[in-house]
């Protein structure tokens, strides 16, 4: 449990980074919301990937793993990509309500959060899925350790790509949307193309 101290961190890169949000001011509004949503999909993950582990239903290992576990990573992504655009839904109209952001910046805000979300995915389910083999290997039980664990860290890596994916729209201007939107139909077209492996496979 010493691991959620490290969520300090998080809250440290956030206070060496205030200047963005003096420029983008609906950029803190979004932020907690980006947490919440980030925790509640890795306890998911890391809840059913324990599990499968003792169930025998997910091999702890990286390659050639069973049907389940390419599933649950699958399903992993596109709840993530429906929630960064709930997220980003509702947040553009707290933003228009509290801040006074105009509404034209409803595609910003919902790129800026699919973006974020979408890259949180290289880093964090990779290491979840690391972290709970190597426990089971060595005898730990991923029940306990995981969840501590990787919700310390995908608290800083989700924070710092926040920061990276903002601090990125403030320094490339007009240039920074026409990146945003292809990173984003890149995750977007490569959630479906995994839903549509799932579904053809079944």
């Amino acid at each position: 449990m010493l691991f959620n101290f490290g969520g300090l961190l998080a809250g440290s890169v956030i206070a060496f980074n205030l200047g963005i949000f003096d420029v983008l001011p609906w950029a803190l509004i979004i932020y907690p919301g980006i947490l919440s949503i980030r925790g509640a999909i890795g306890g998911l993950y890391s809840g059913r990937l324990s599990t499968a582990l003792h169930l025998g239903t997910i091999k702890p290992r990286l390659r050639g793993n069973t049907s389940e576990a390419y599933i649950l990573f699958t399903t992993v992504n596109a709840l993530t990509l429906v929630s960064a655009i709930f997220m980003g839904s509702i947040g553009s109209i707290v933003c228009v309500v509290v801040t006074g952001t105009p509404m034209t910046t409803f595609p910003l805000i919902l790129s800026v959060i699919i973006c974020s979300m979408g890259l949180s995915i290289l880093v964090i389910s990779p290491m979840t899925f690391w972290i709970s083999t190597v426990a089971y290997r060595r005898g730990l039980d991923p029940d306990i350790l995981l969840y501590p664990i990787v919700s310390t860290v995908a608290d800083i890596v989700i924070t710092l790509l926040y920061i990276g994916v903002l601090q990125a729209l403030i320094s490339l201007g007009e240039l920074s949307w026409p990146l945003l939107c292809t990173a984003n139909l890149v995750f977007v077209l490569a959630v479906l193309w995994t839903l549509r492996k799932i579904y053809r496979d079944e």
